[in-house]
C-alpha cells in the first residue's frame, strides 16, 4: 500500500507479527500501564502499548512520536492519571469507525434492485456510497438532515428533472388550502409531490373500495393515501380509517 501511496494504521493480531522482536505480549502485560514497545523498518512501524490488555498496532507513515497523554482511572490513588501513549494509538482512536459508519449507512437503505449481470452488486453499491458520502458531506456544509430526508430529495430531484410546462392549478374547492395547490405535473408518468406526499393522478375515475357512492379522483403513489370526491356536492371527503391526506383532481 506504501507503494500506492496509501496511508494505513491499524491493530494486528500477535499470530501476525511473524516472529518480529518486541517484547512478548505477556511480559508486557505484567508491567505498570502505559509501558510500551516499538519497532521500526523502513516501510512499517509495529507498536505494543498496554492500556487495560496490551494492544498491538501497526502503520506504514507514523509509530510512536508525537508522544501523548491518554487520561485513565487509577483504583489505588482514586483519581485519573495521565499515561504516556504513543502518537500512533492516538492517532487510531481519533479517526477509526469511519469505514464501520460506512457500512452502518449503507446497510440503513440499500438498494434492492437486482440483476442478472455479475457486475450489478458493483454498480449499485458505487452509487449507494456516493448517495452517502454526498449525505455526509451535505450534513457538513448546511447542518442536520436524515439520511431518508436527503435520498428522497435525491428522487424527486431525477423525478423532476423532466417537466412539461406550468399548468392551470386544479381546483379542489373554496375551502382547499393554498399549500395543495399545485402548479404543474411531472412529465413521466403523472406524478407529484403535494404535502410530503408523492401522489399519482388517476387516468380513469374509480369506484372507492369503502363507499360506492364516491369516486377515486387521485391516490398515493405507494398506493397507501387516497382522497374521494362526492358525486352529488362535488366535496372532498376522506374514507373510513385509512391514513388520508389531501390529494388533487385533473379539474
Amino acid at each position: 500500500m506504501r507503494k500506492k501511496e496509501f496511508r494505513l494504521s491499524g491493530t494486528v493480531r500477535e499470530n501476525r507479527l511473524q516472529k518480529c522482536p518486541l517484547q512478548d505480549s505477556k511480559v508486557l502485560a505484567k508491567k505498570e500501564r502505559g509501558a510500551s514497545d516499538y519497532i521500526i523498518t523502513k516501510d512499517i512501524g509495529v507498536v505494543k502499548w498496554k492500556d487495560n490488555k496490551v494492544v498491538c498496532l501497526a502503520s506504514n507513515f507514523e509509530c510512536m512520536e508525537p508522544m501523548g497523554q491518554a487520561k485513565r482511572w487509577c483504583p489505588k490513588s482514586k483519581k485519573k492519571i495521565d499515561l504516556p501513549q504513543p502518537g500512533i494509538v492516538g492517532s487510531y482512536n481519533k479517526n477509526m469507525g469511519g469505514v464501520d459508519l460506512l457500512d452502518r449507512f449503507l446497510s440503513s437503505y440499500r438498494p434492492k434492485i437486482k440483476g442478472k449481470k455479475w457486475w450489478w452488486p458493483f454498480f449499485t453499491n458505487t452509487l449507494n456510497m456516493a448517495v452517502v458520502a454526498a449525505w455526509r458531506i451535505h450534513r457538513e456544509m448546511n447542518g442536520q438532515m436524515s439520511q431518508l430526508a436527503f435520498l428522497r430529495d435525491i428522487v424527486m430531484c431525477l423525478m423532476k428533472s423532466e417537466r412539461l410546462e406550468s399548468l392551470p392549478t386544479p381546483q379542489l374547492g373554496p375551502h382547499t388550502p393554498d399549500m395543495f395547490q399545485l402548479p404543474c405535473l411531472l412529465s413521466t408518468a403523472s406524478l407529484a409531490y403535494v404535502g410530503g406526499y408523492l401522489v399519482k393522478v388517476l387516468e380513469k375515475e374509480t369506484s372507492c373500495i369503502d363507499c360506492i357512492q364516491n369516486m377515486f379522483v387521485a391516490s398515493c403513489a405507494s398506493p397507501l393515501l387516497r382522497l374521494i370526491r362526492n358525486r352529488d356536492q362535488g366535496s372532498l371527503k376522506y374514507p373510513s380509517k385509512s391514513l388520508i391526506y389531501i390529494l388533487f383532481s385533473r379539474g
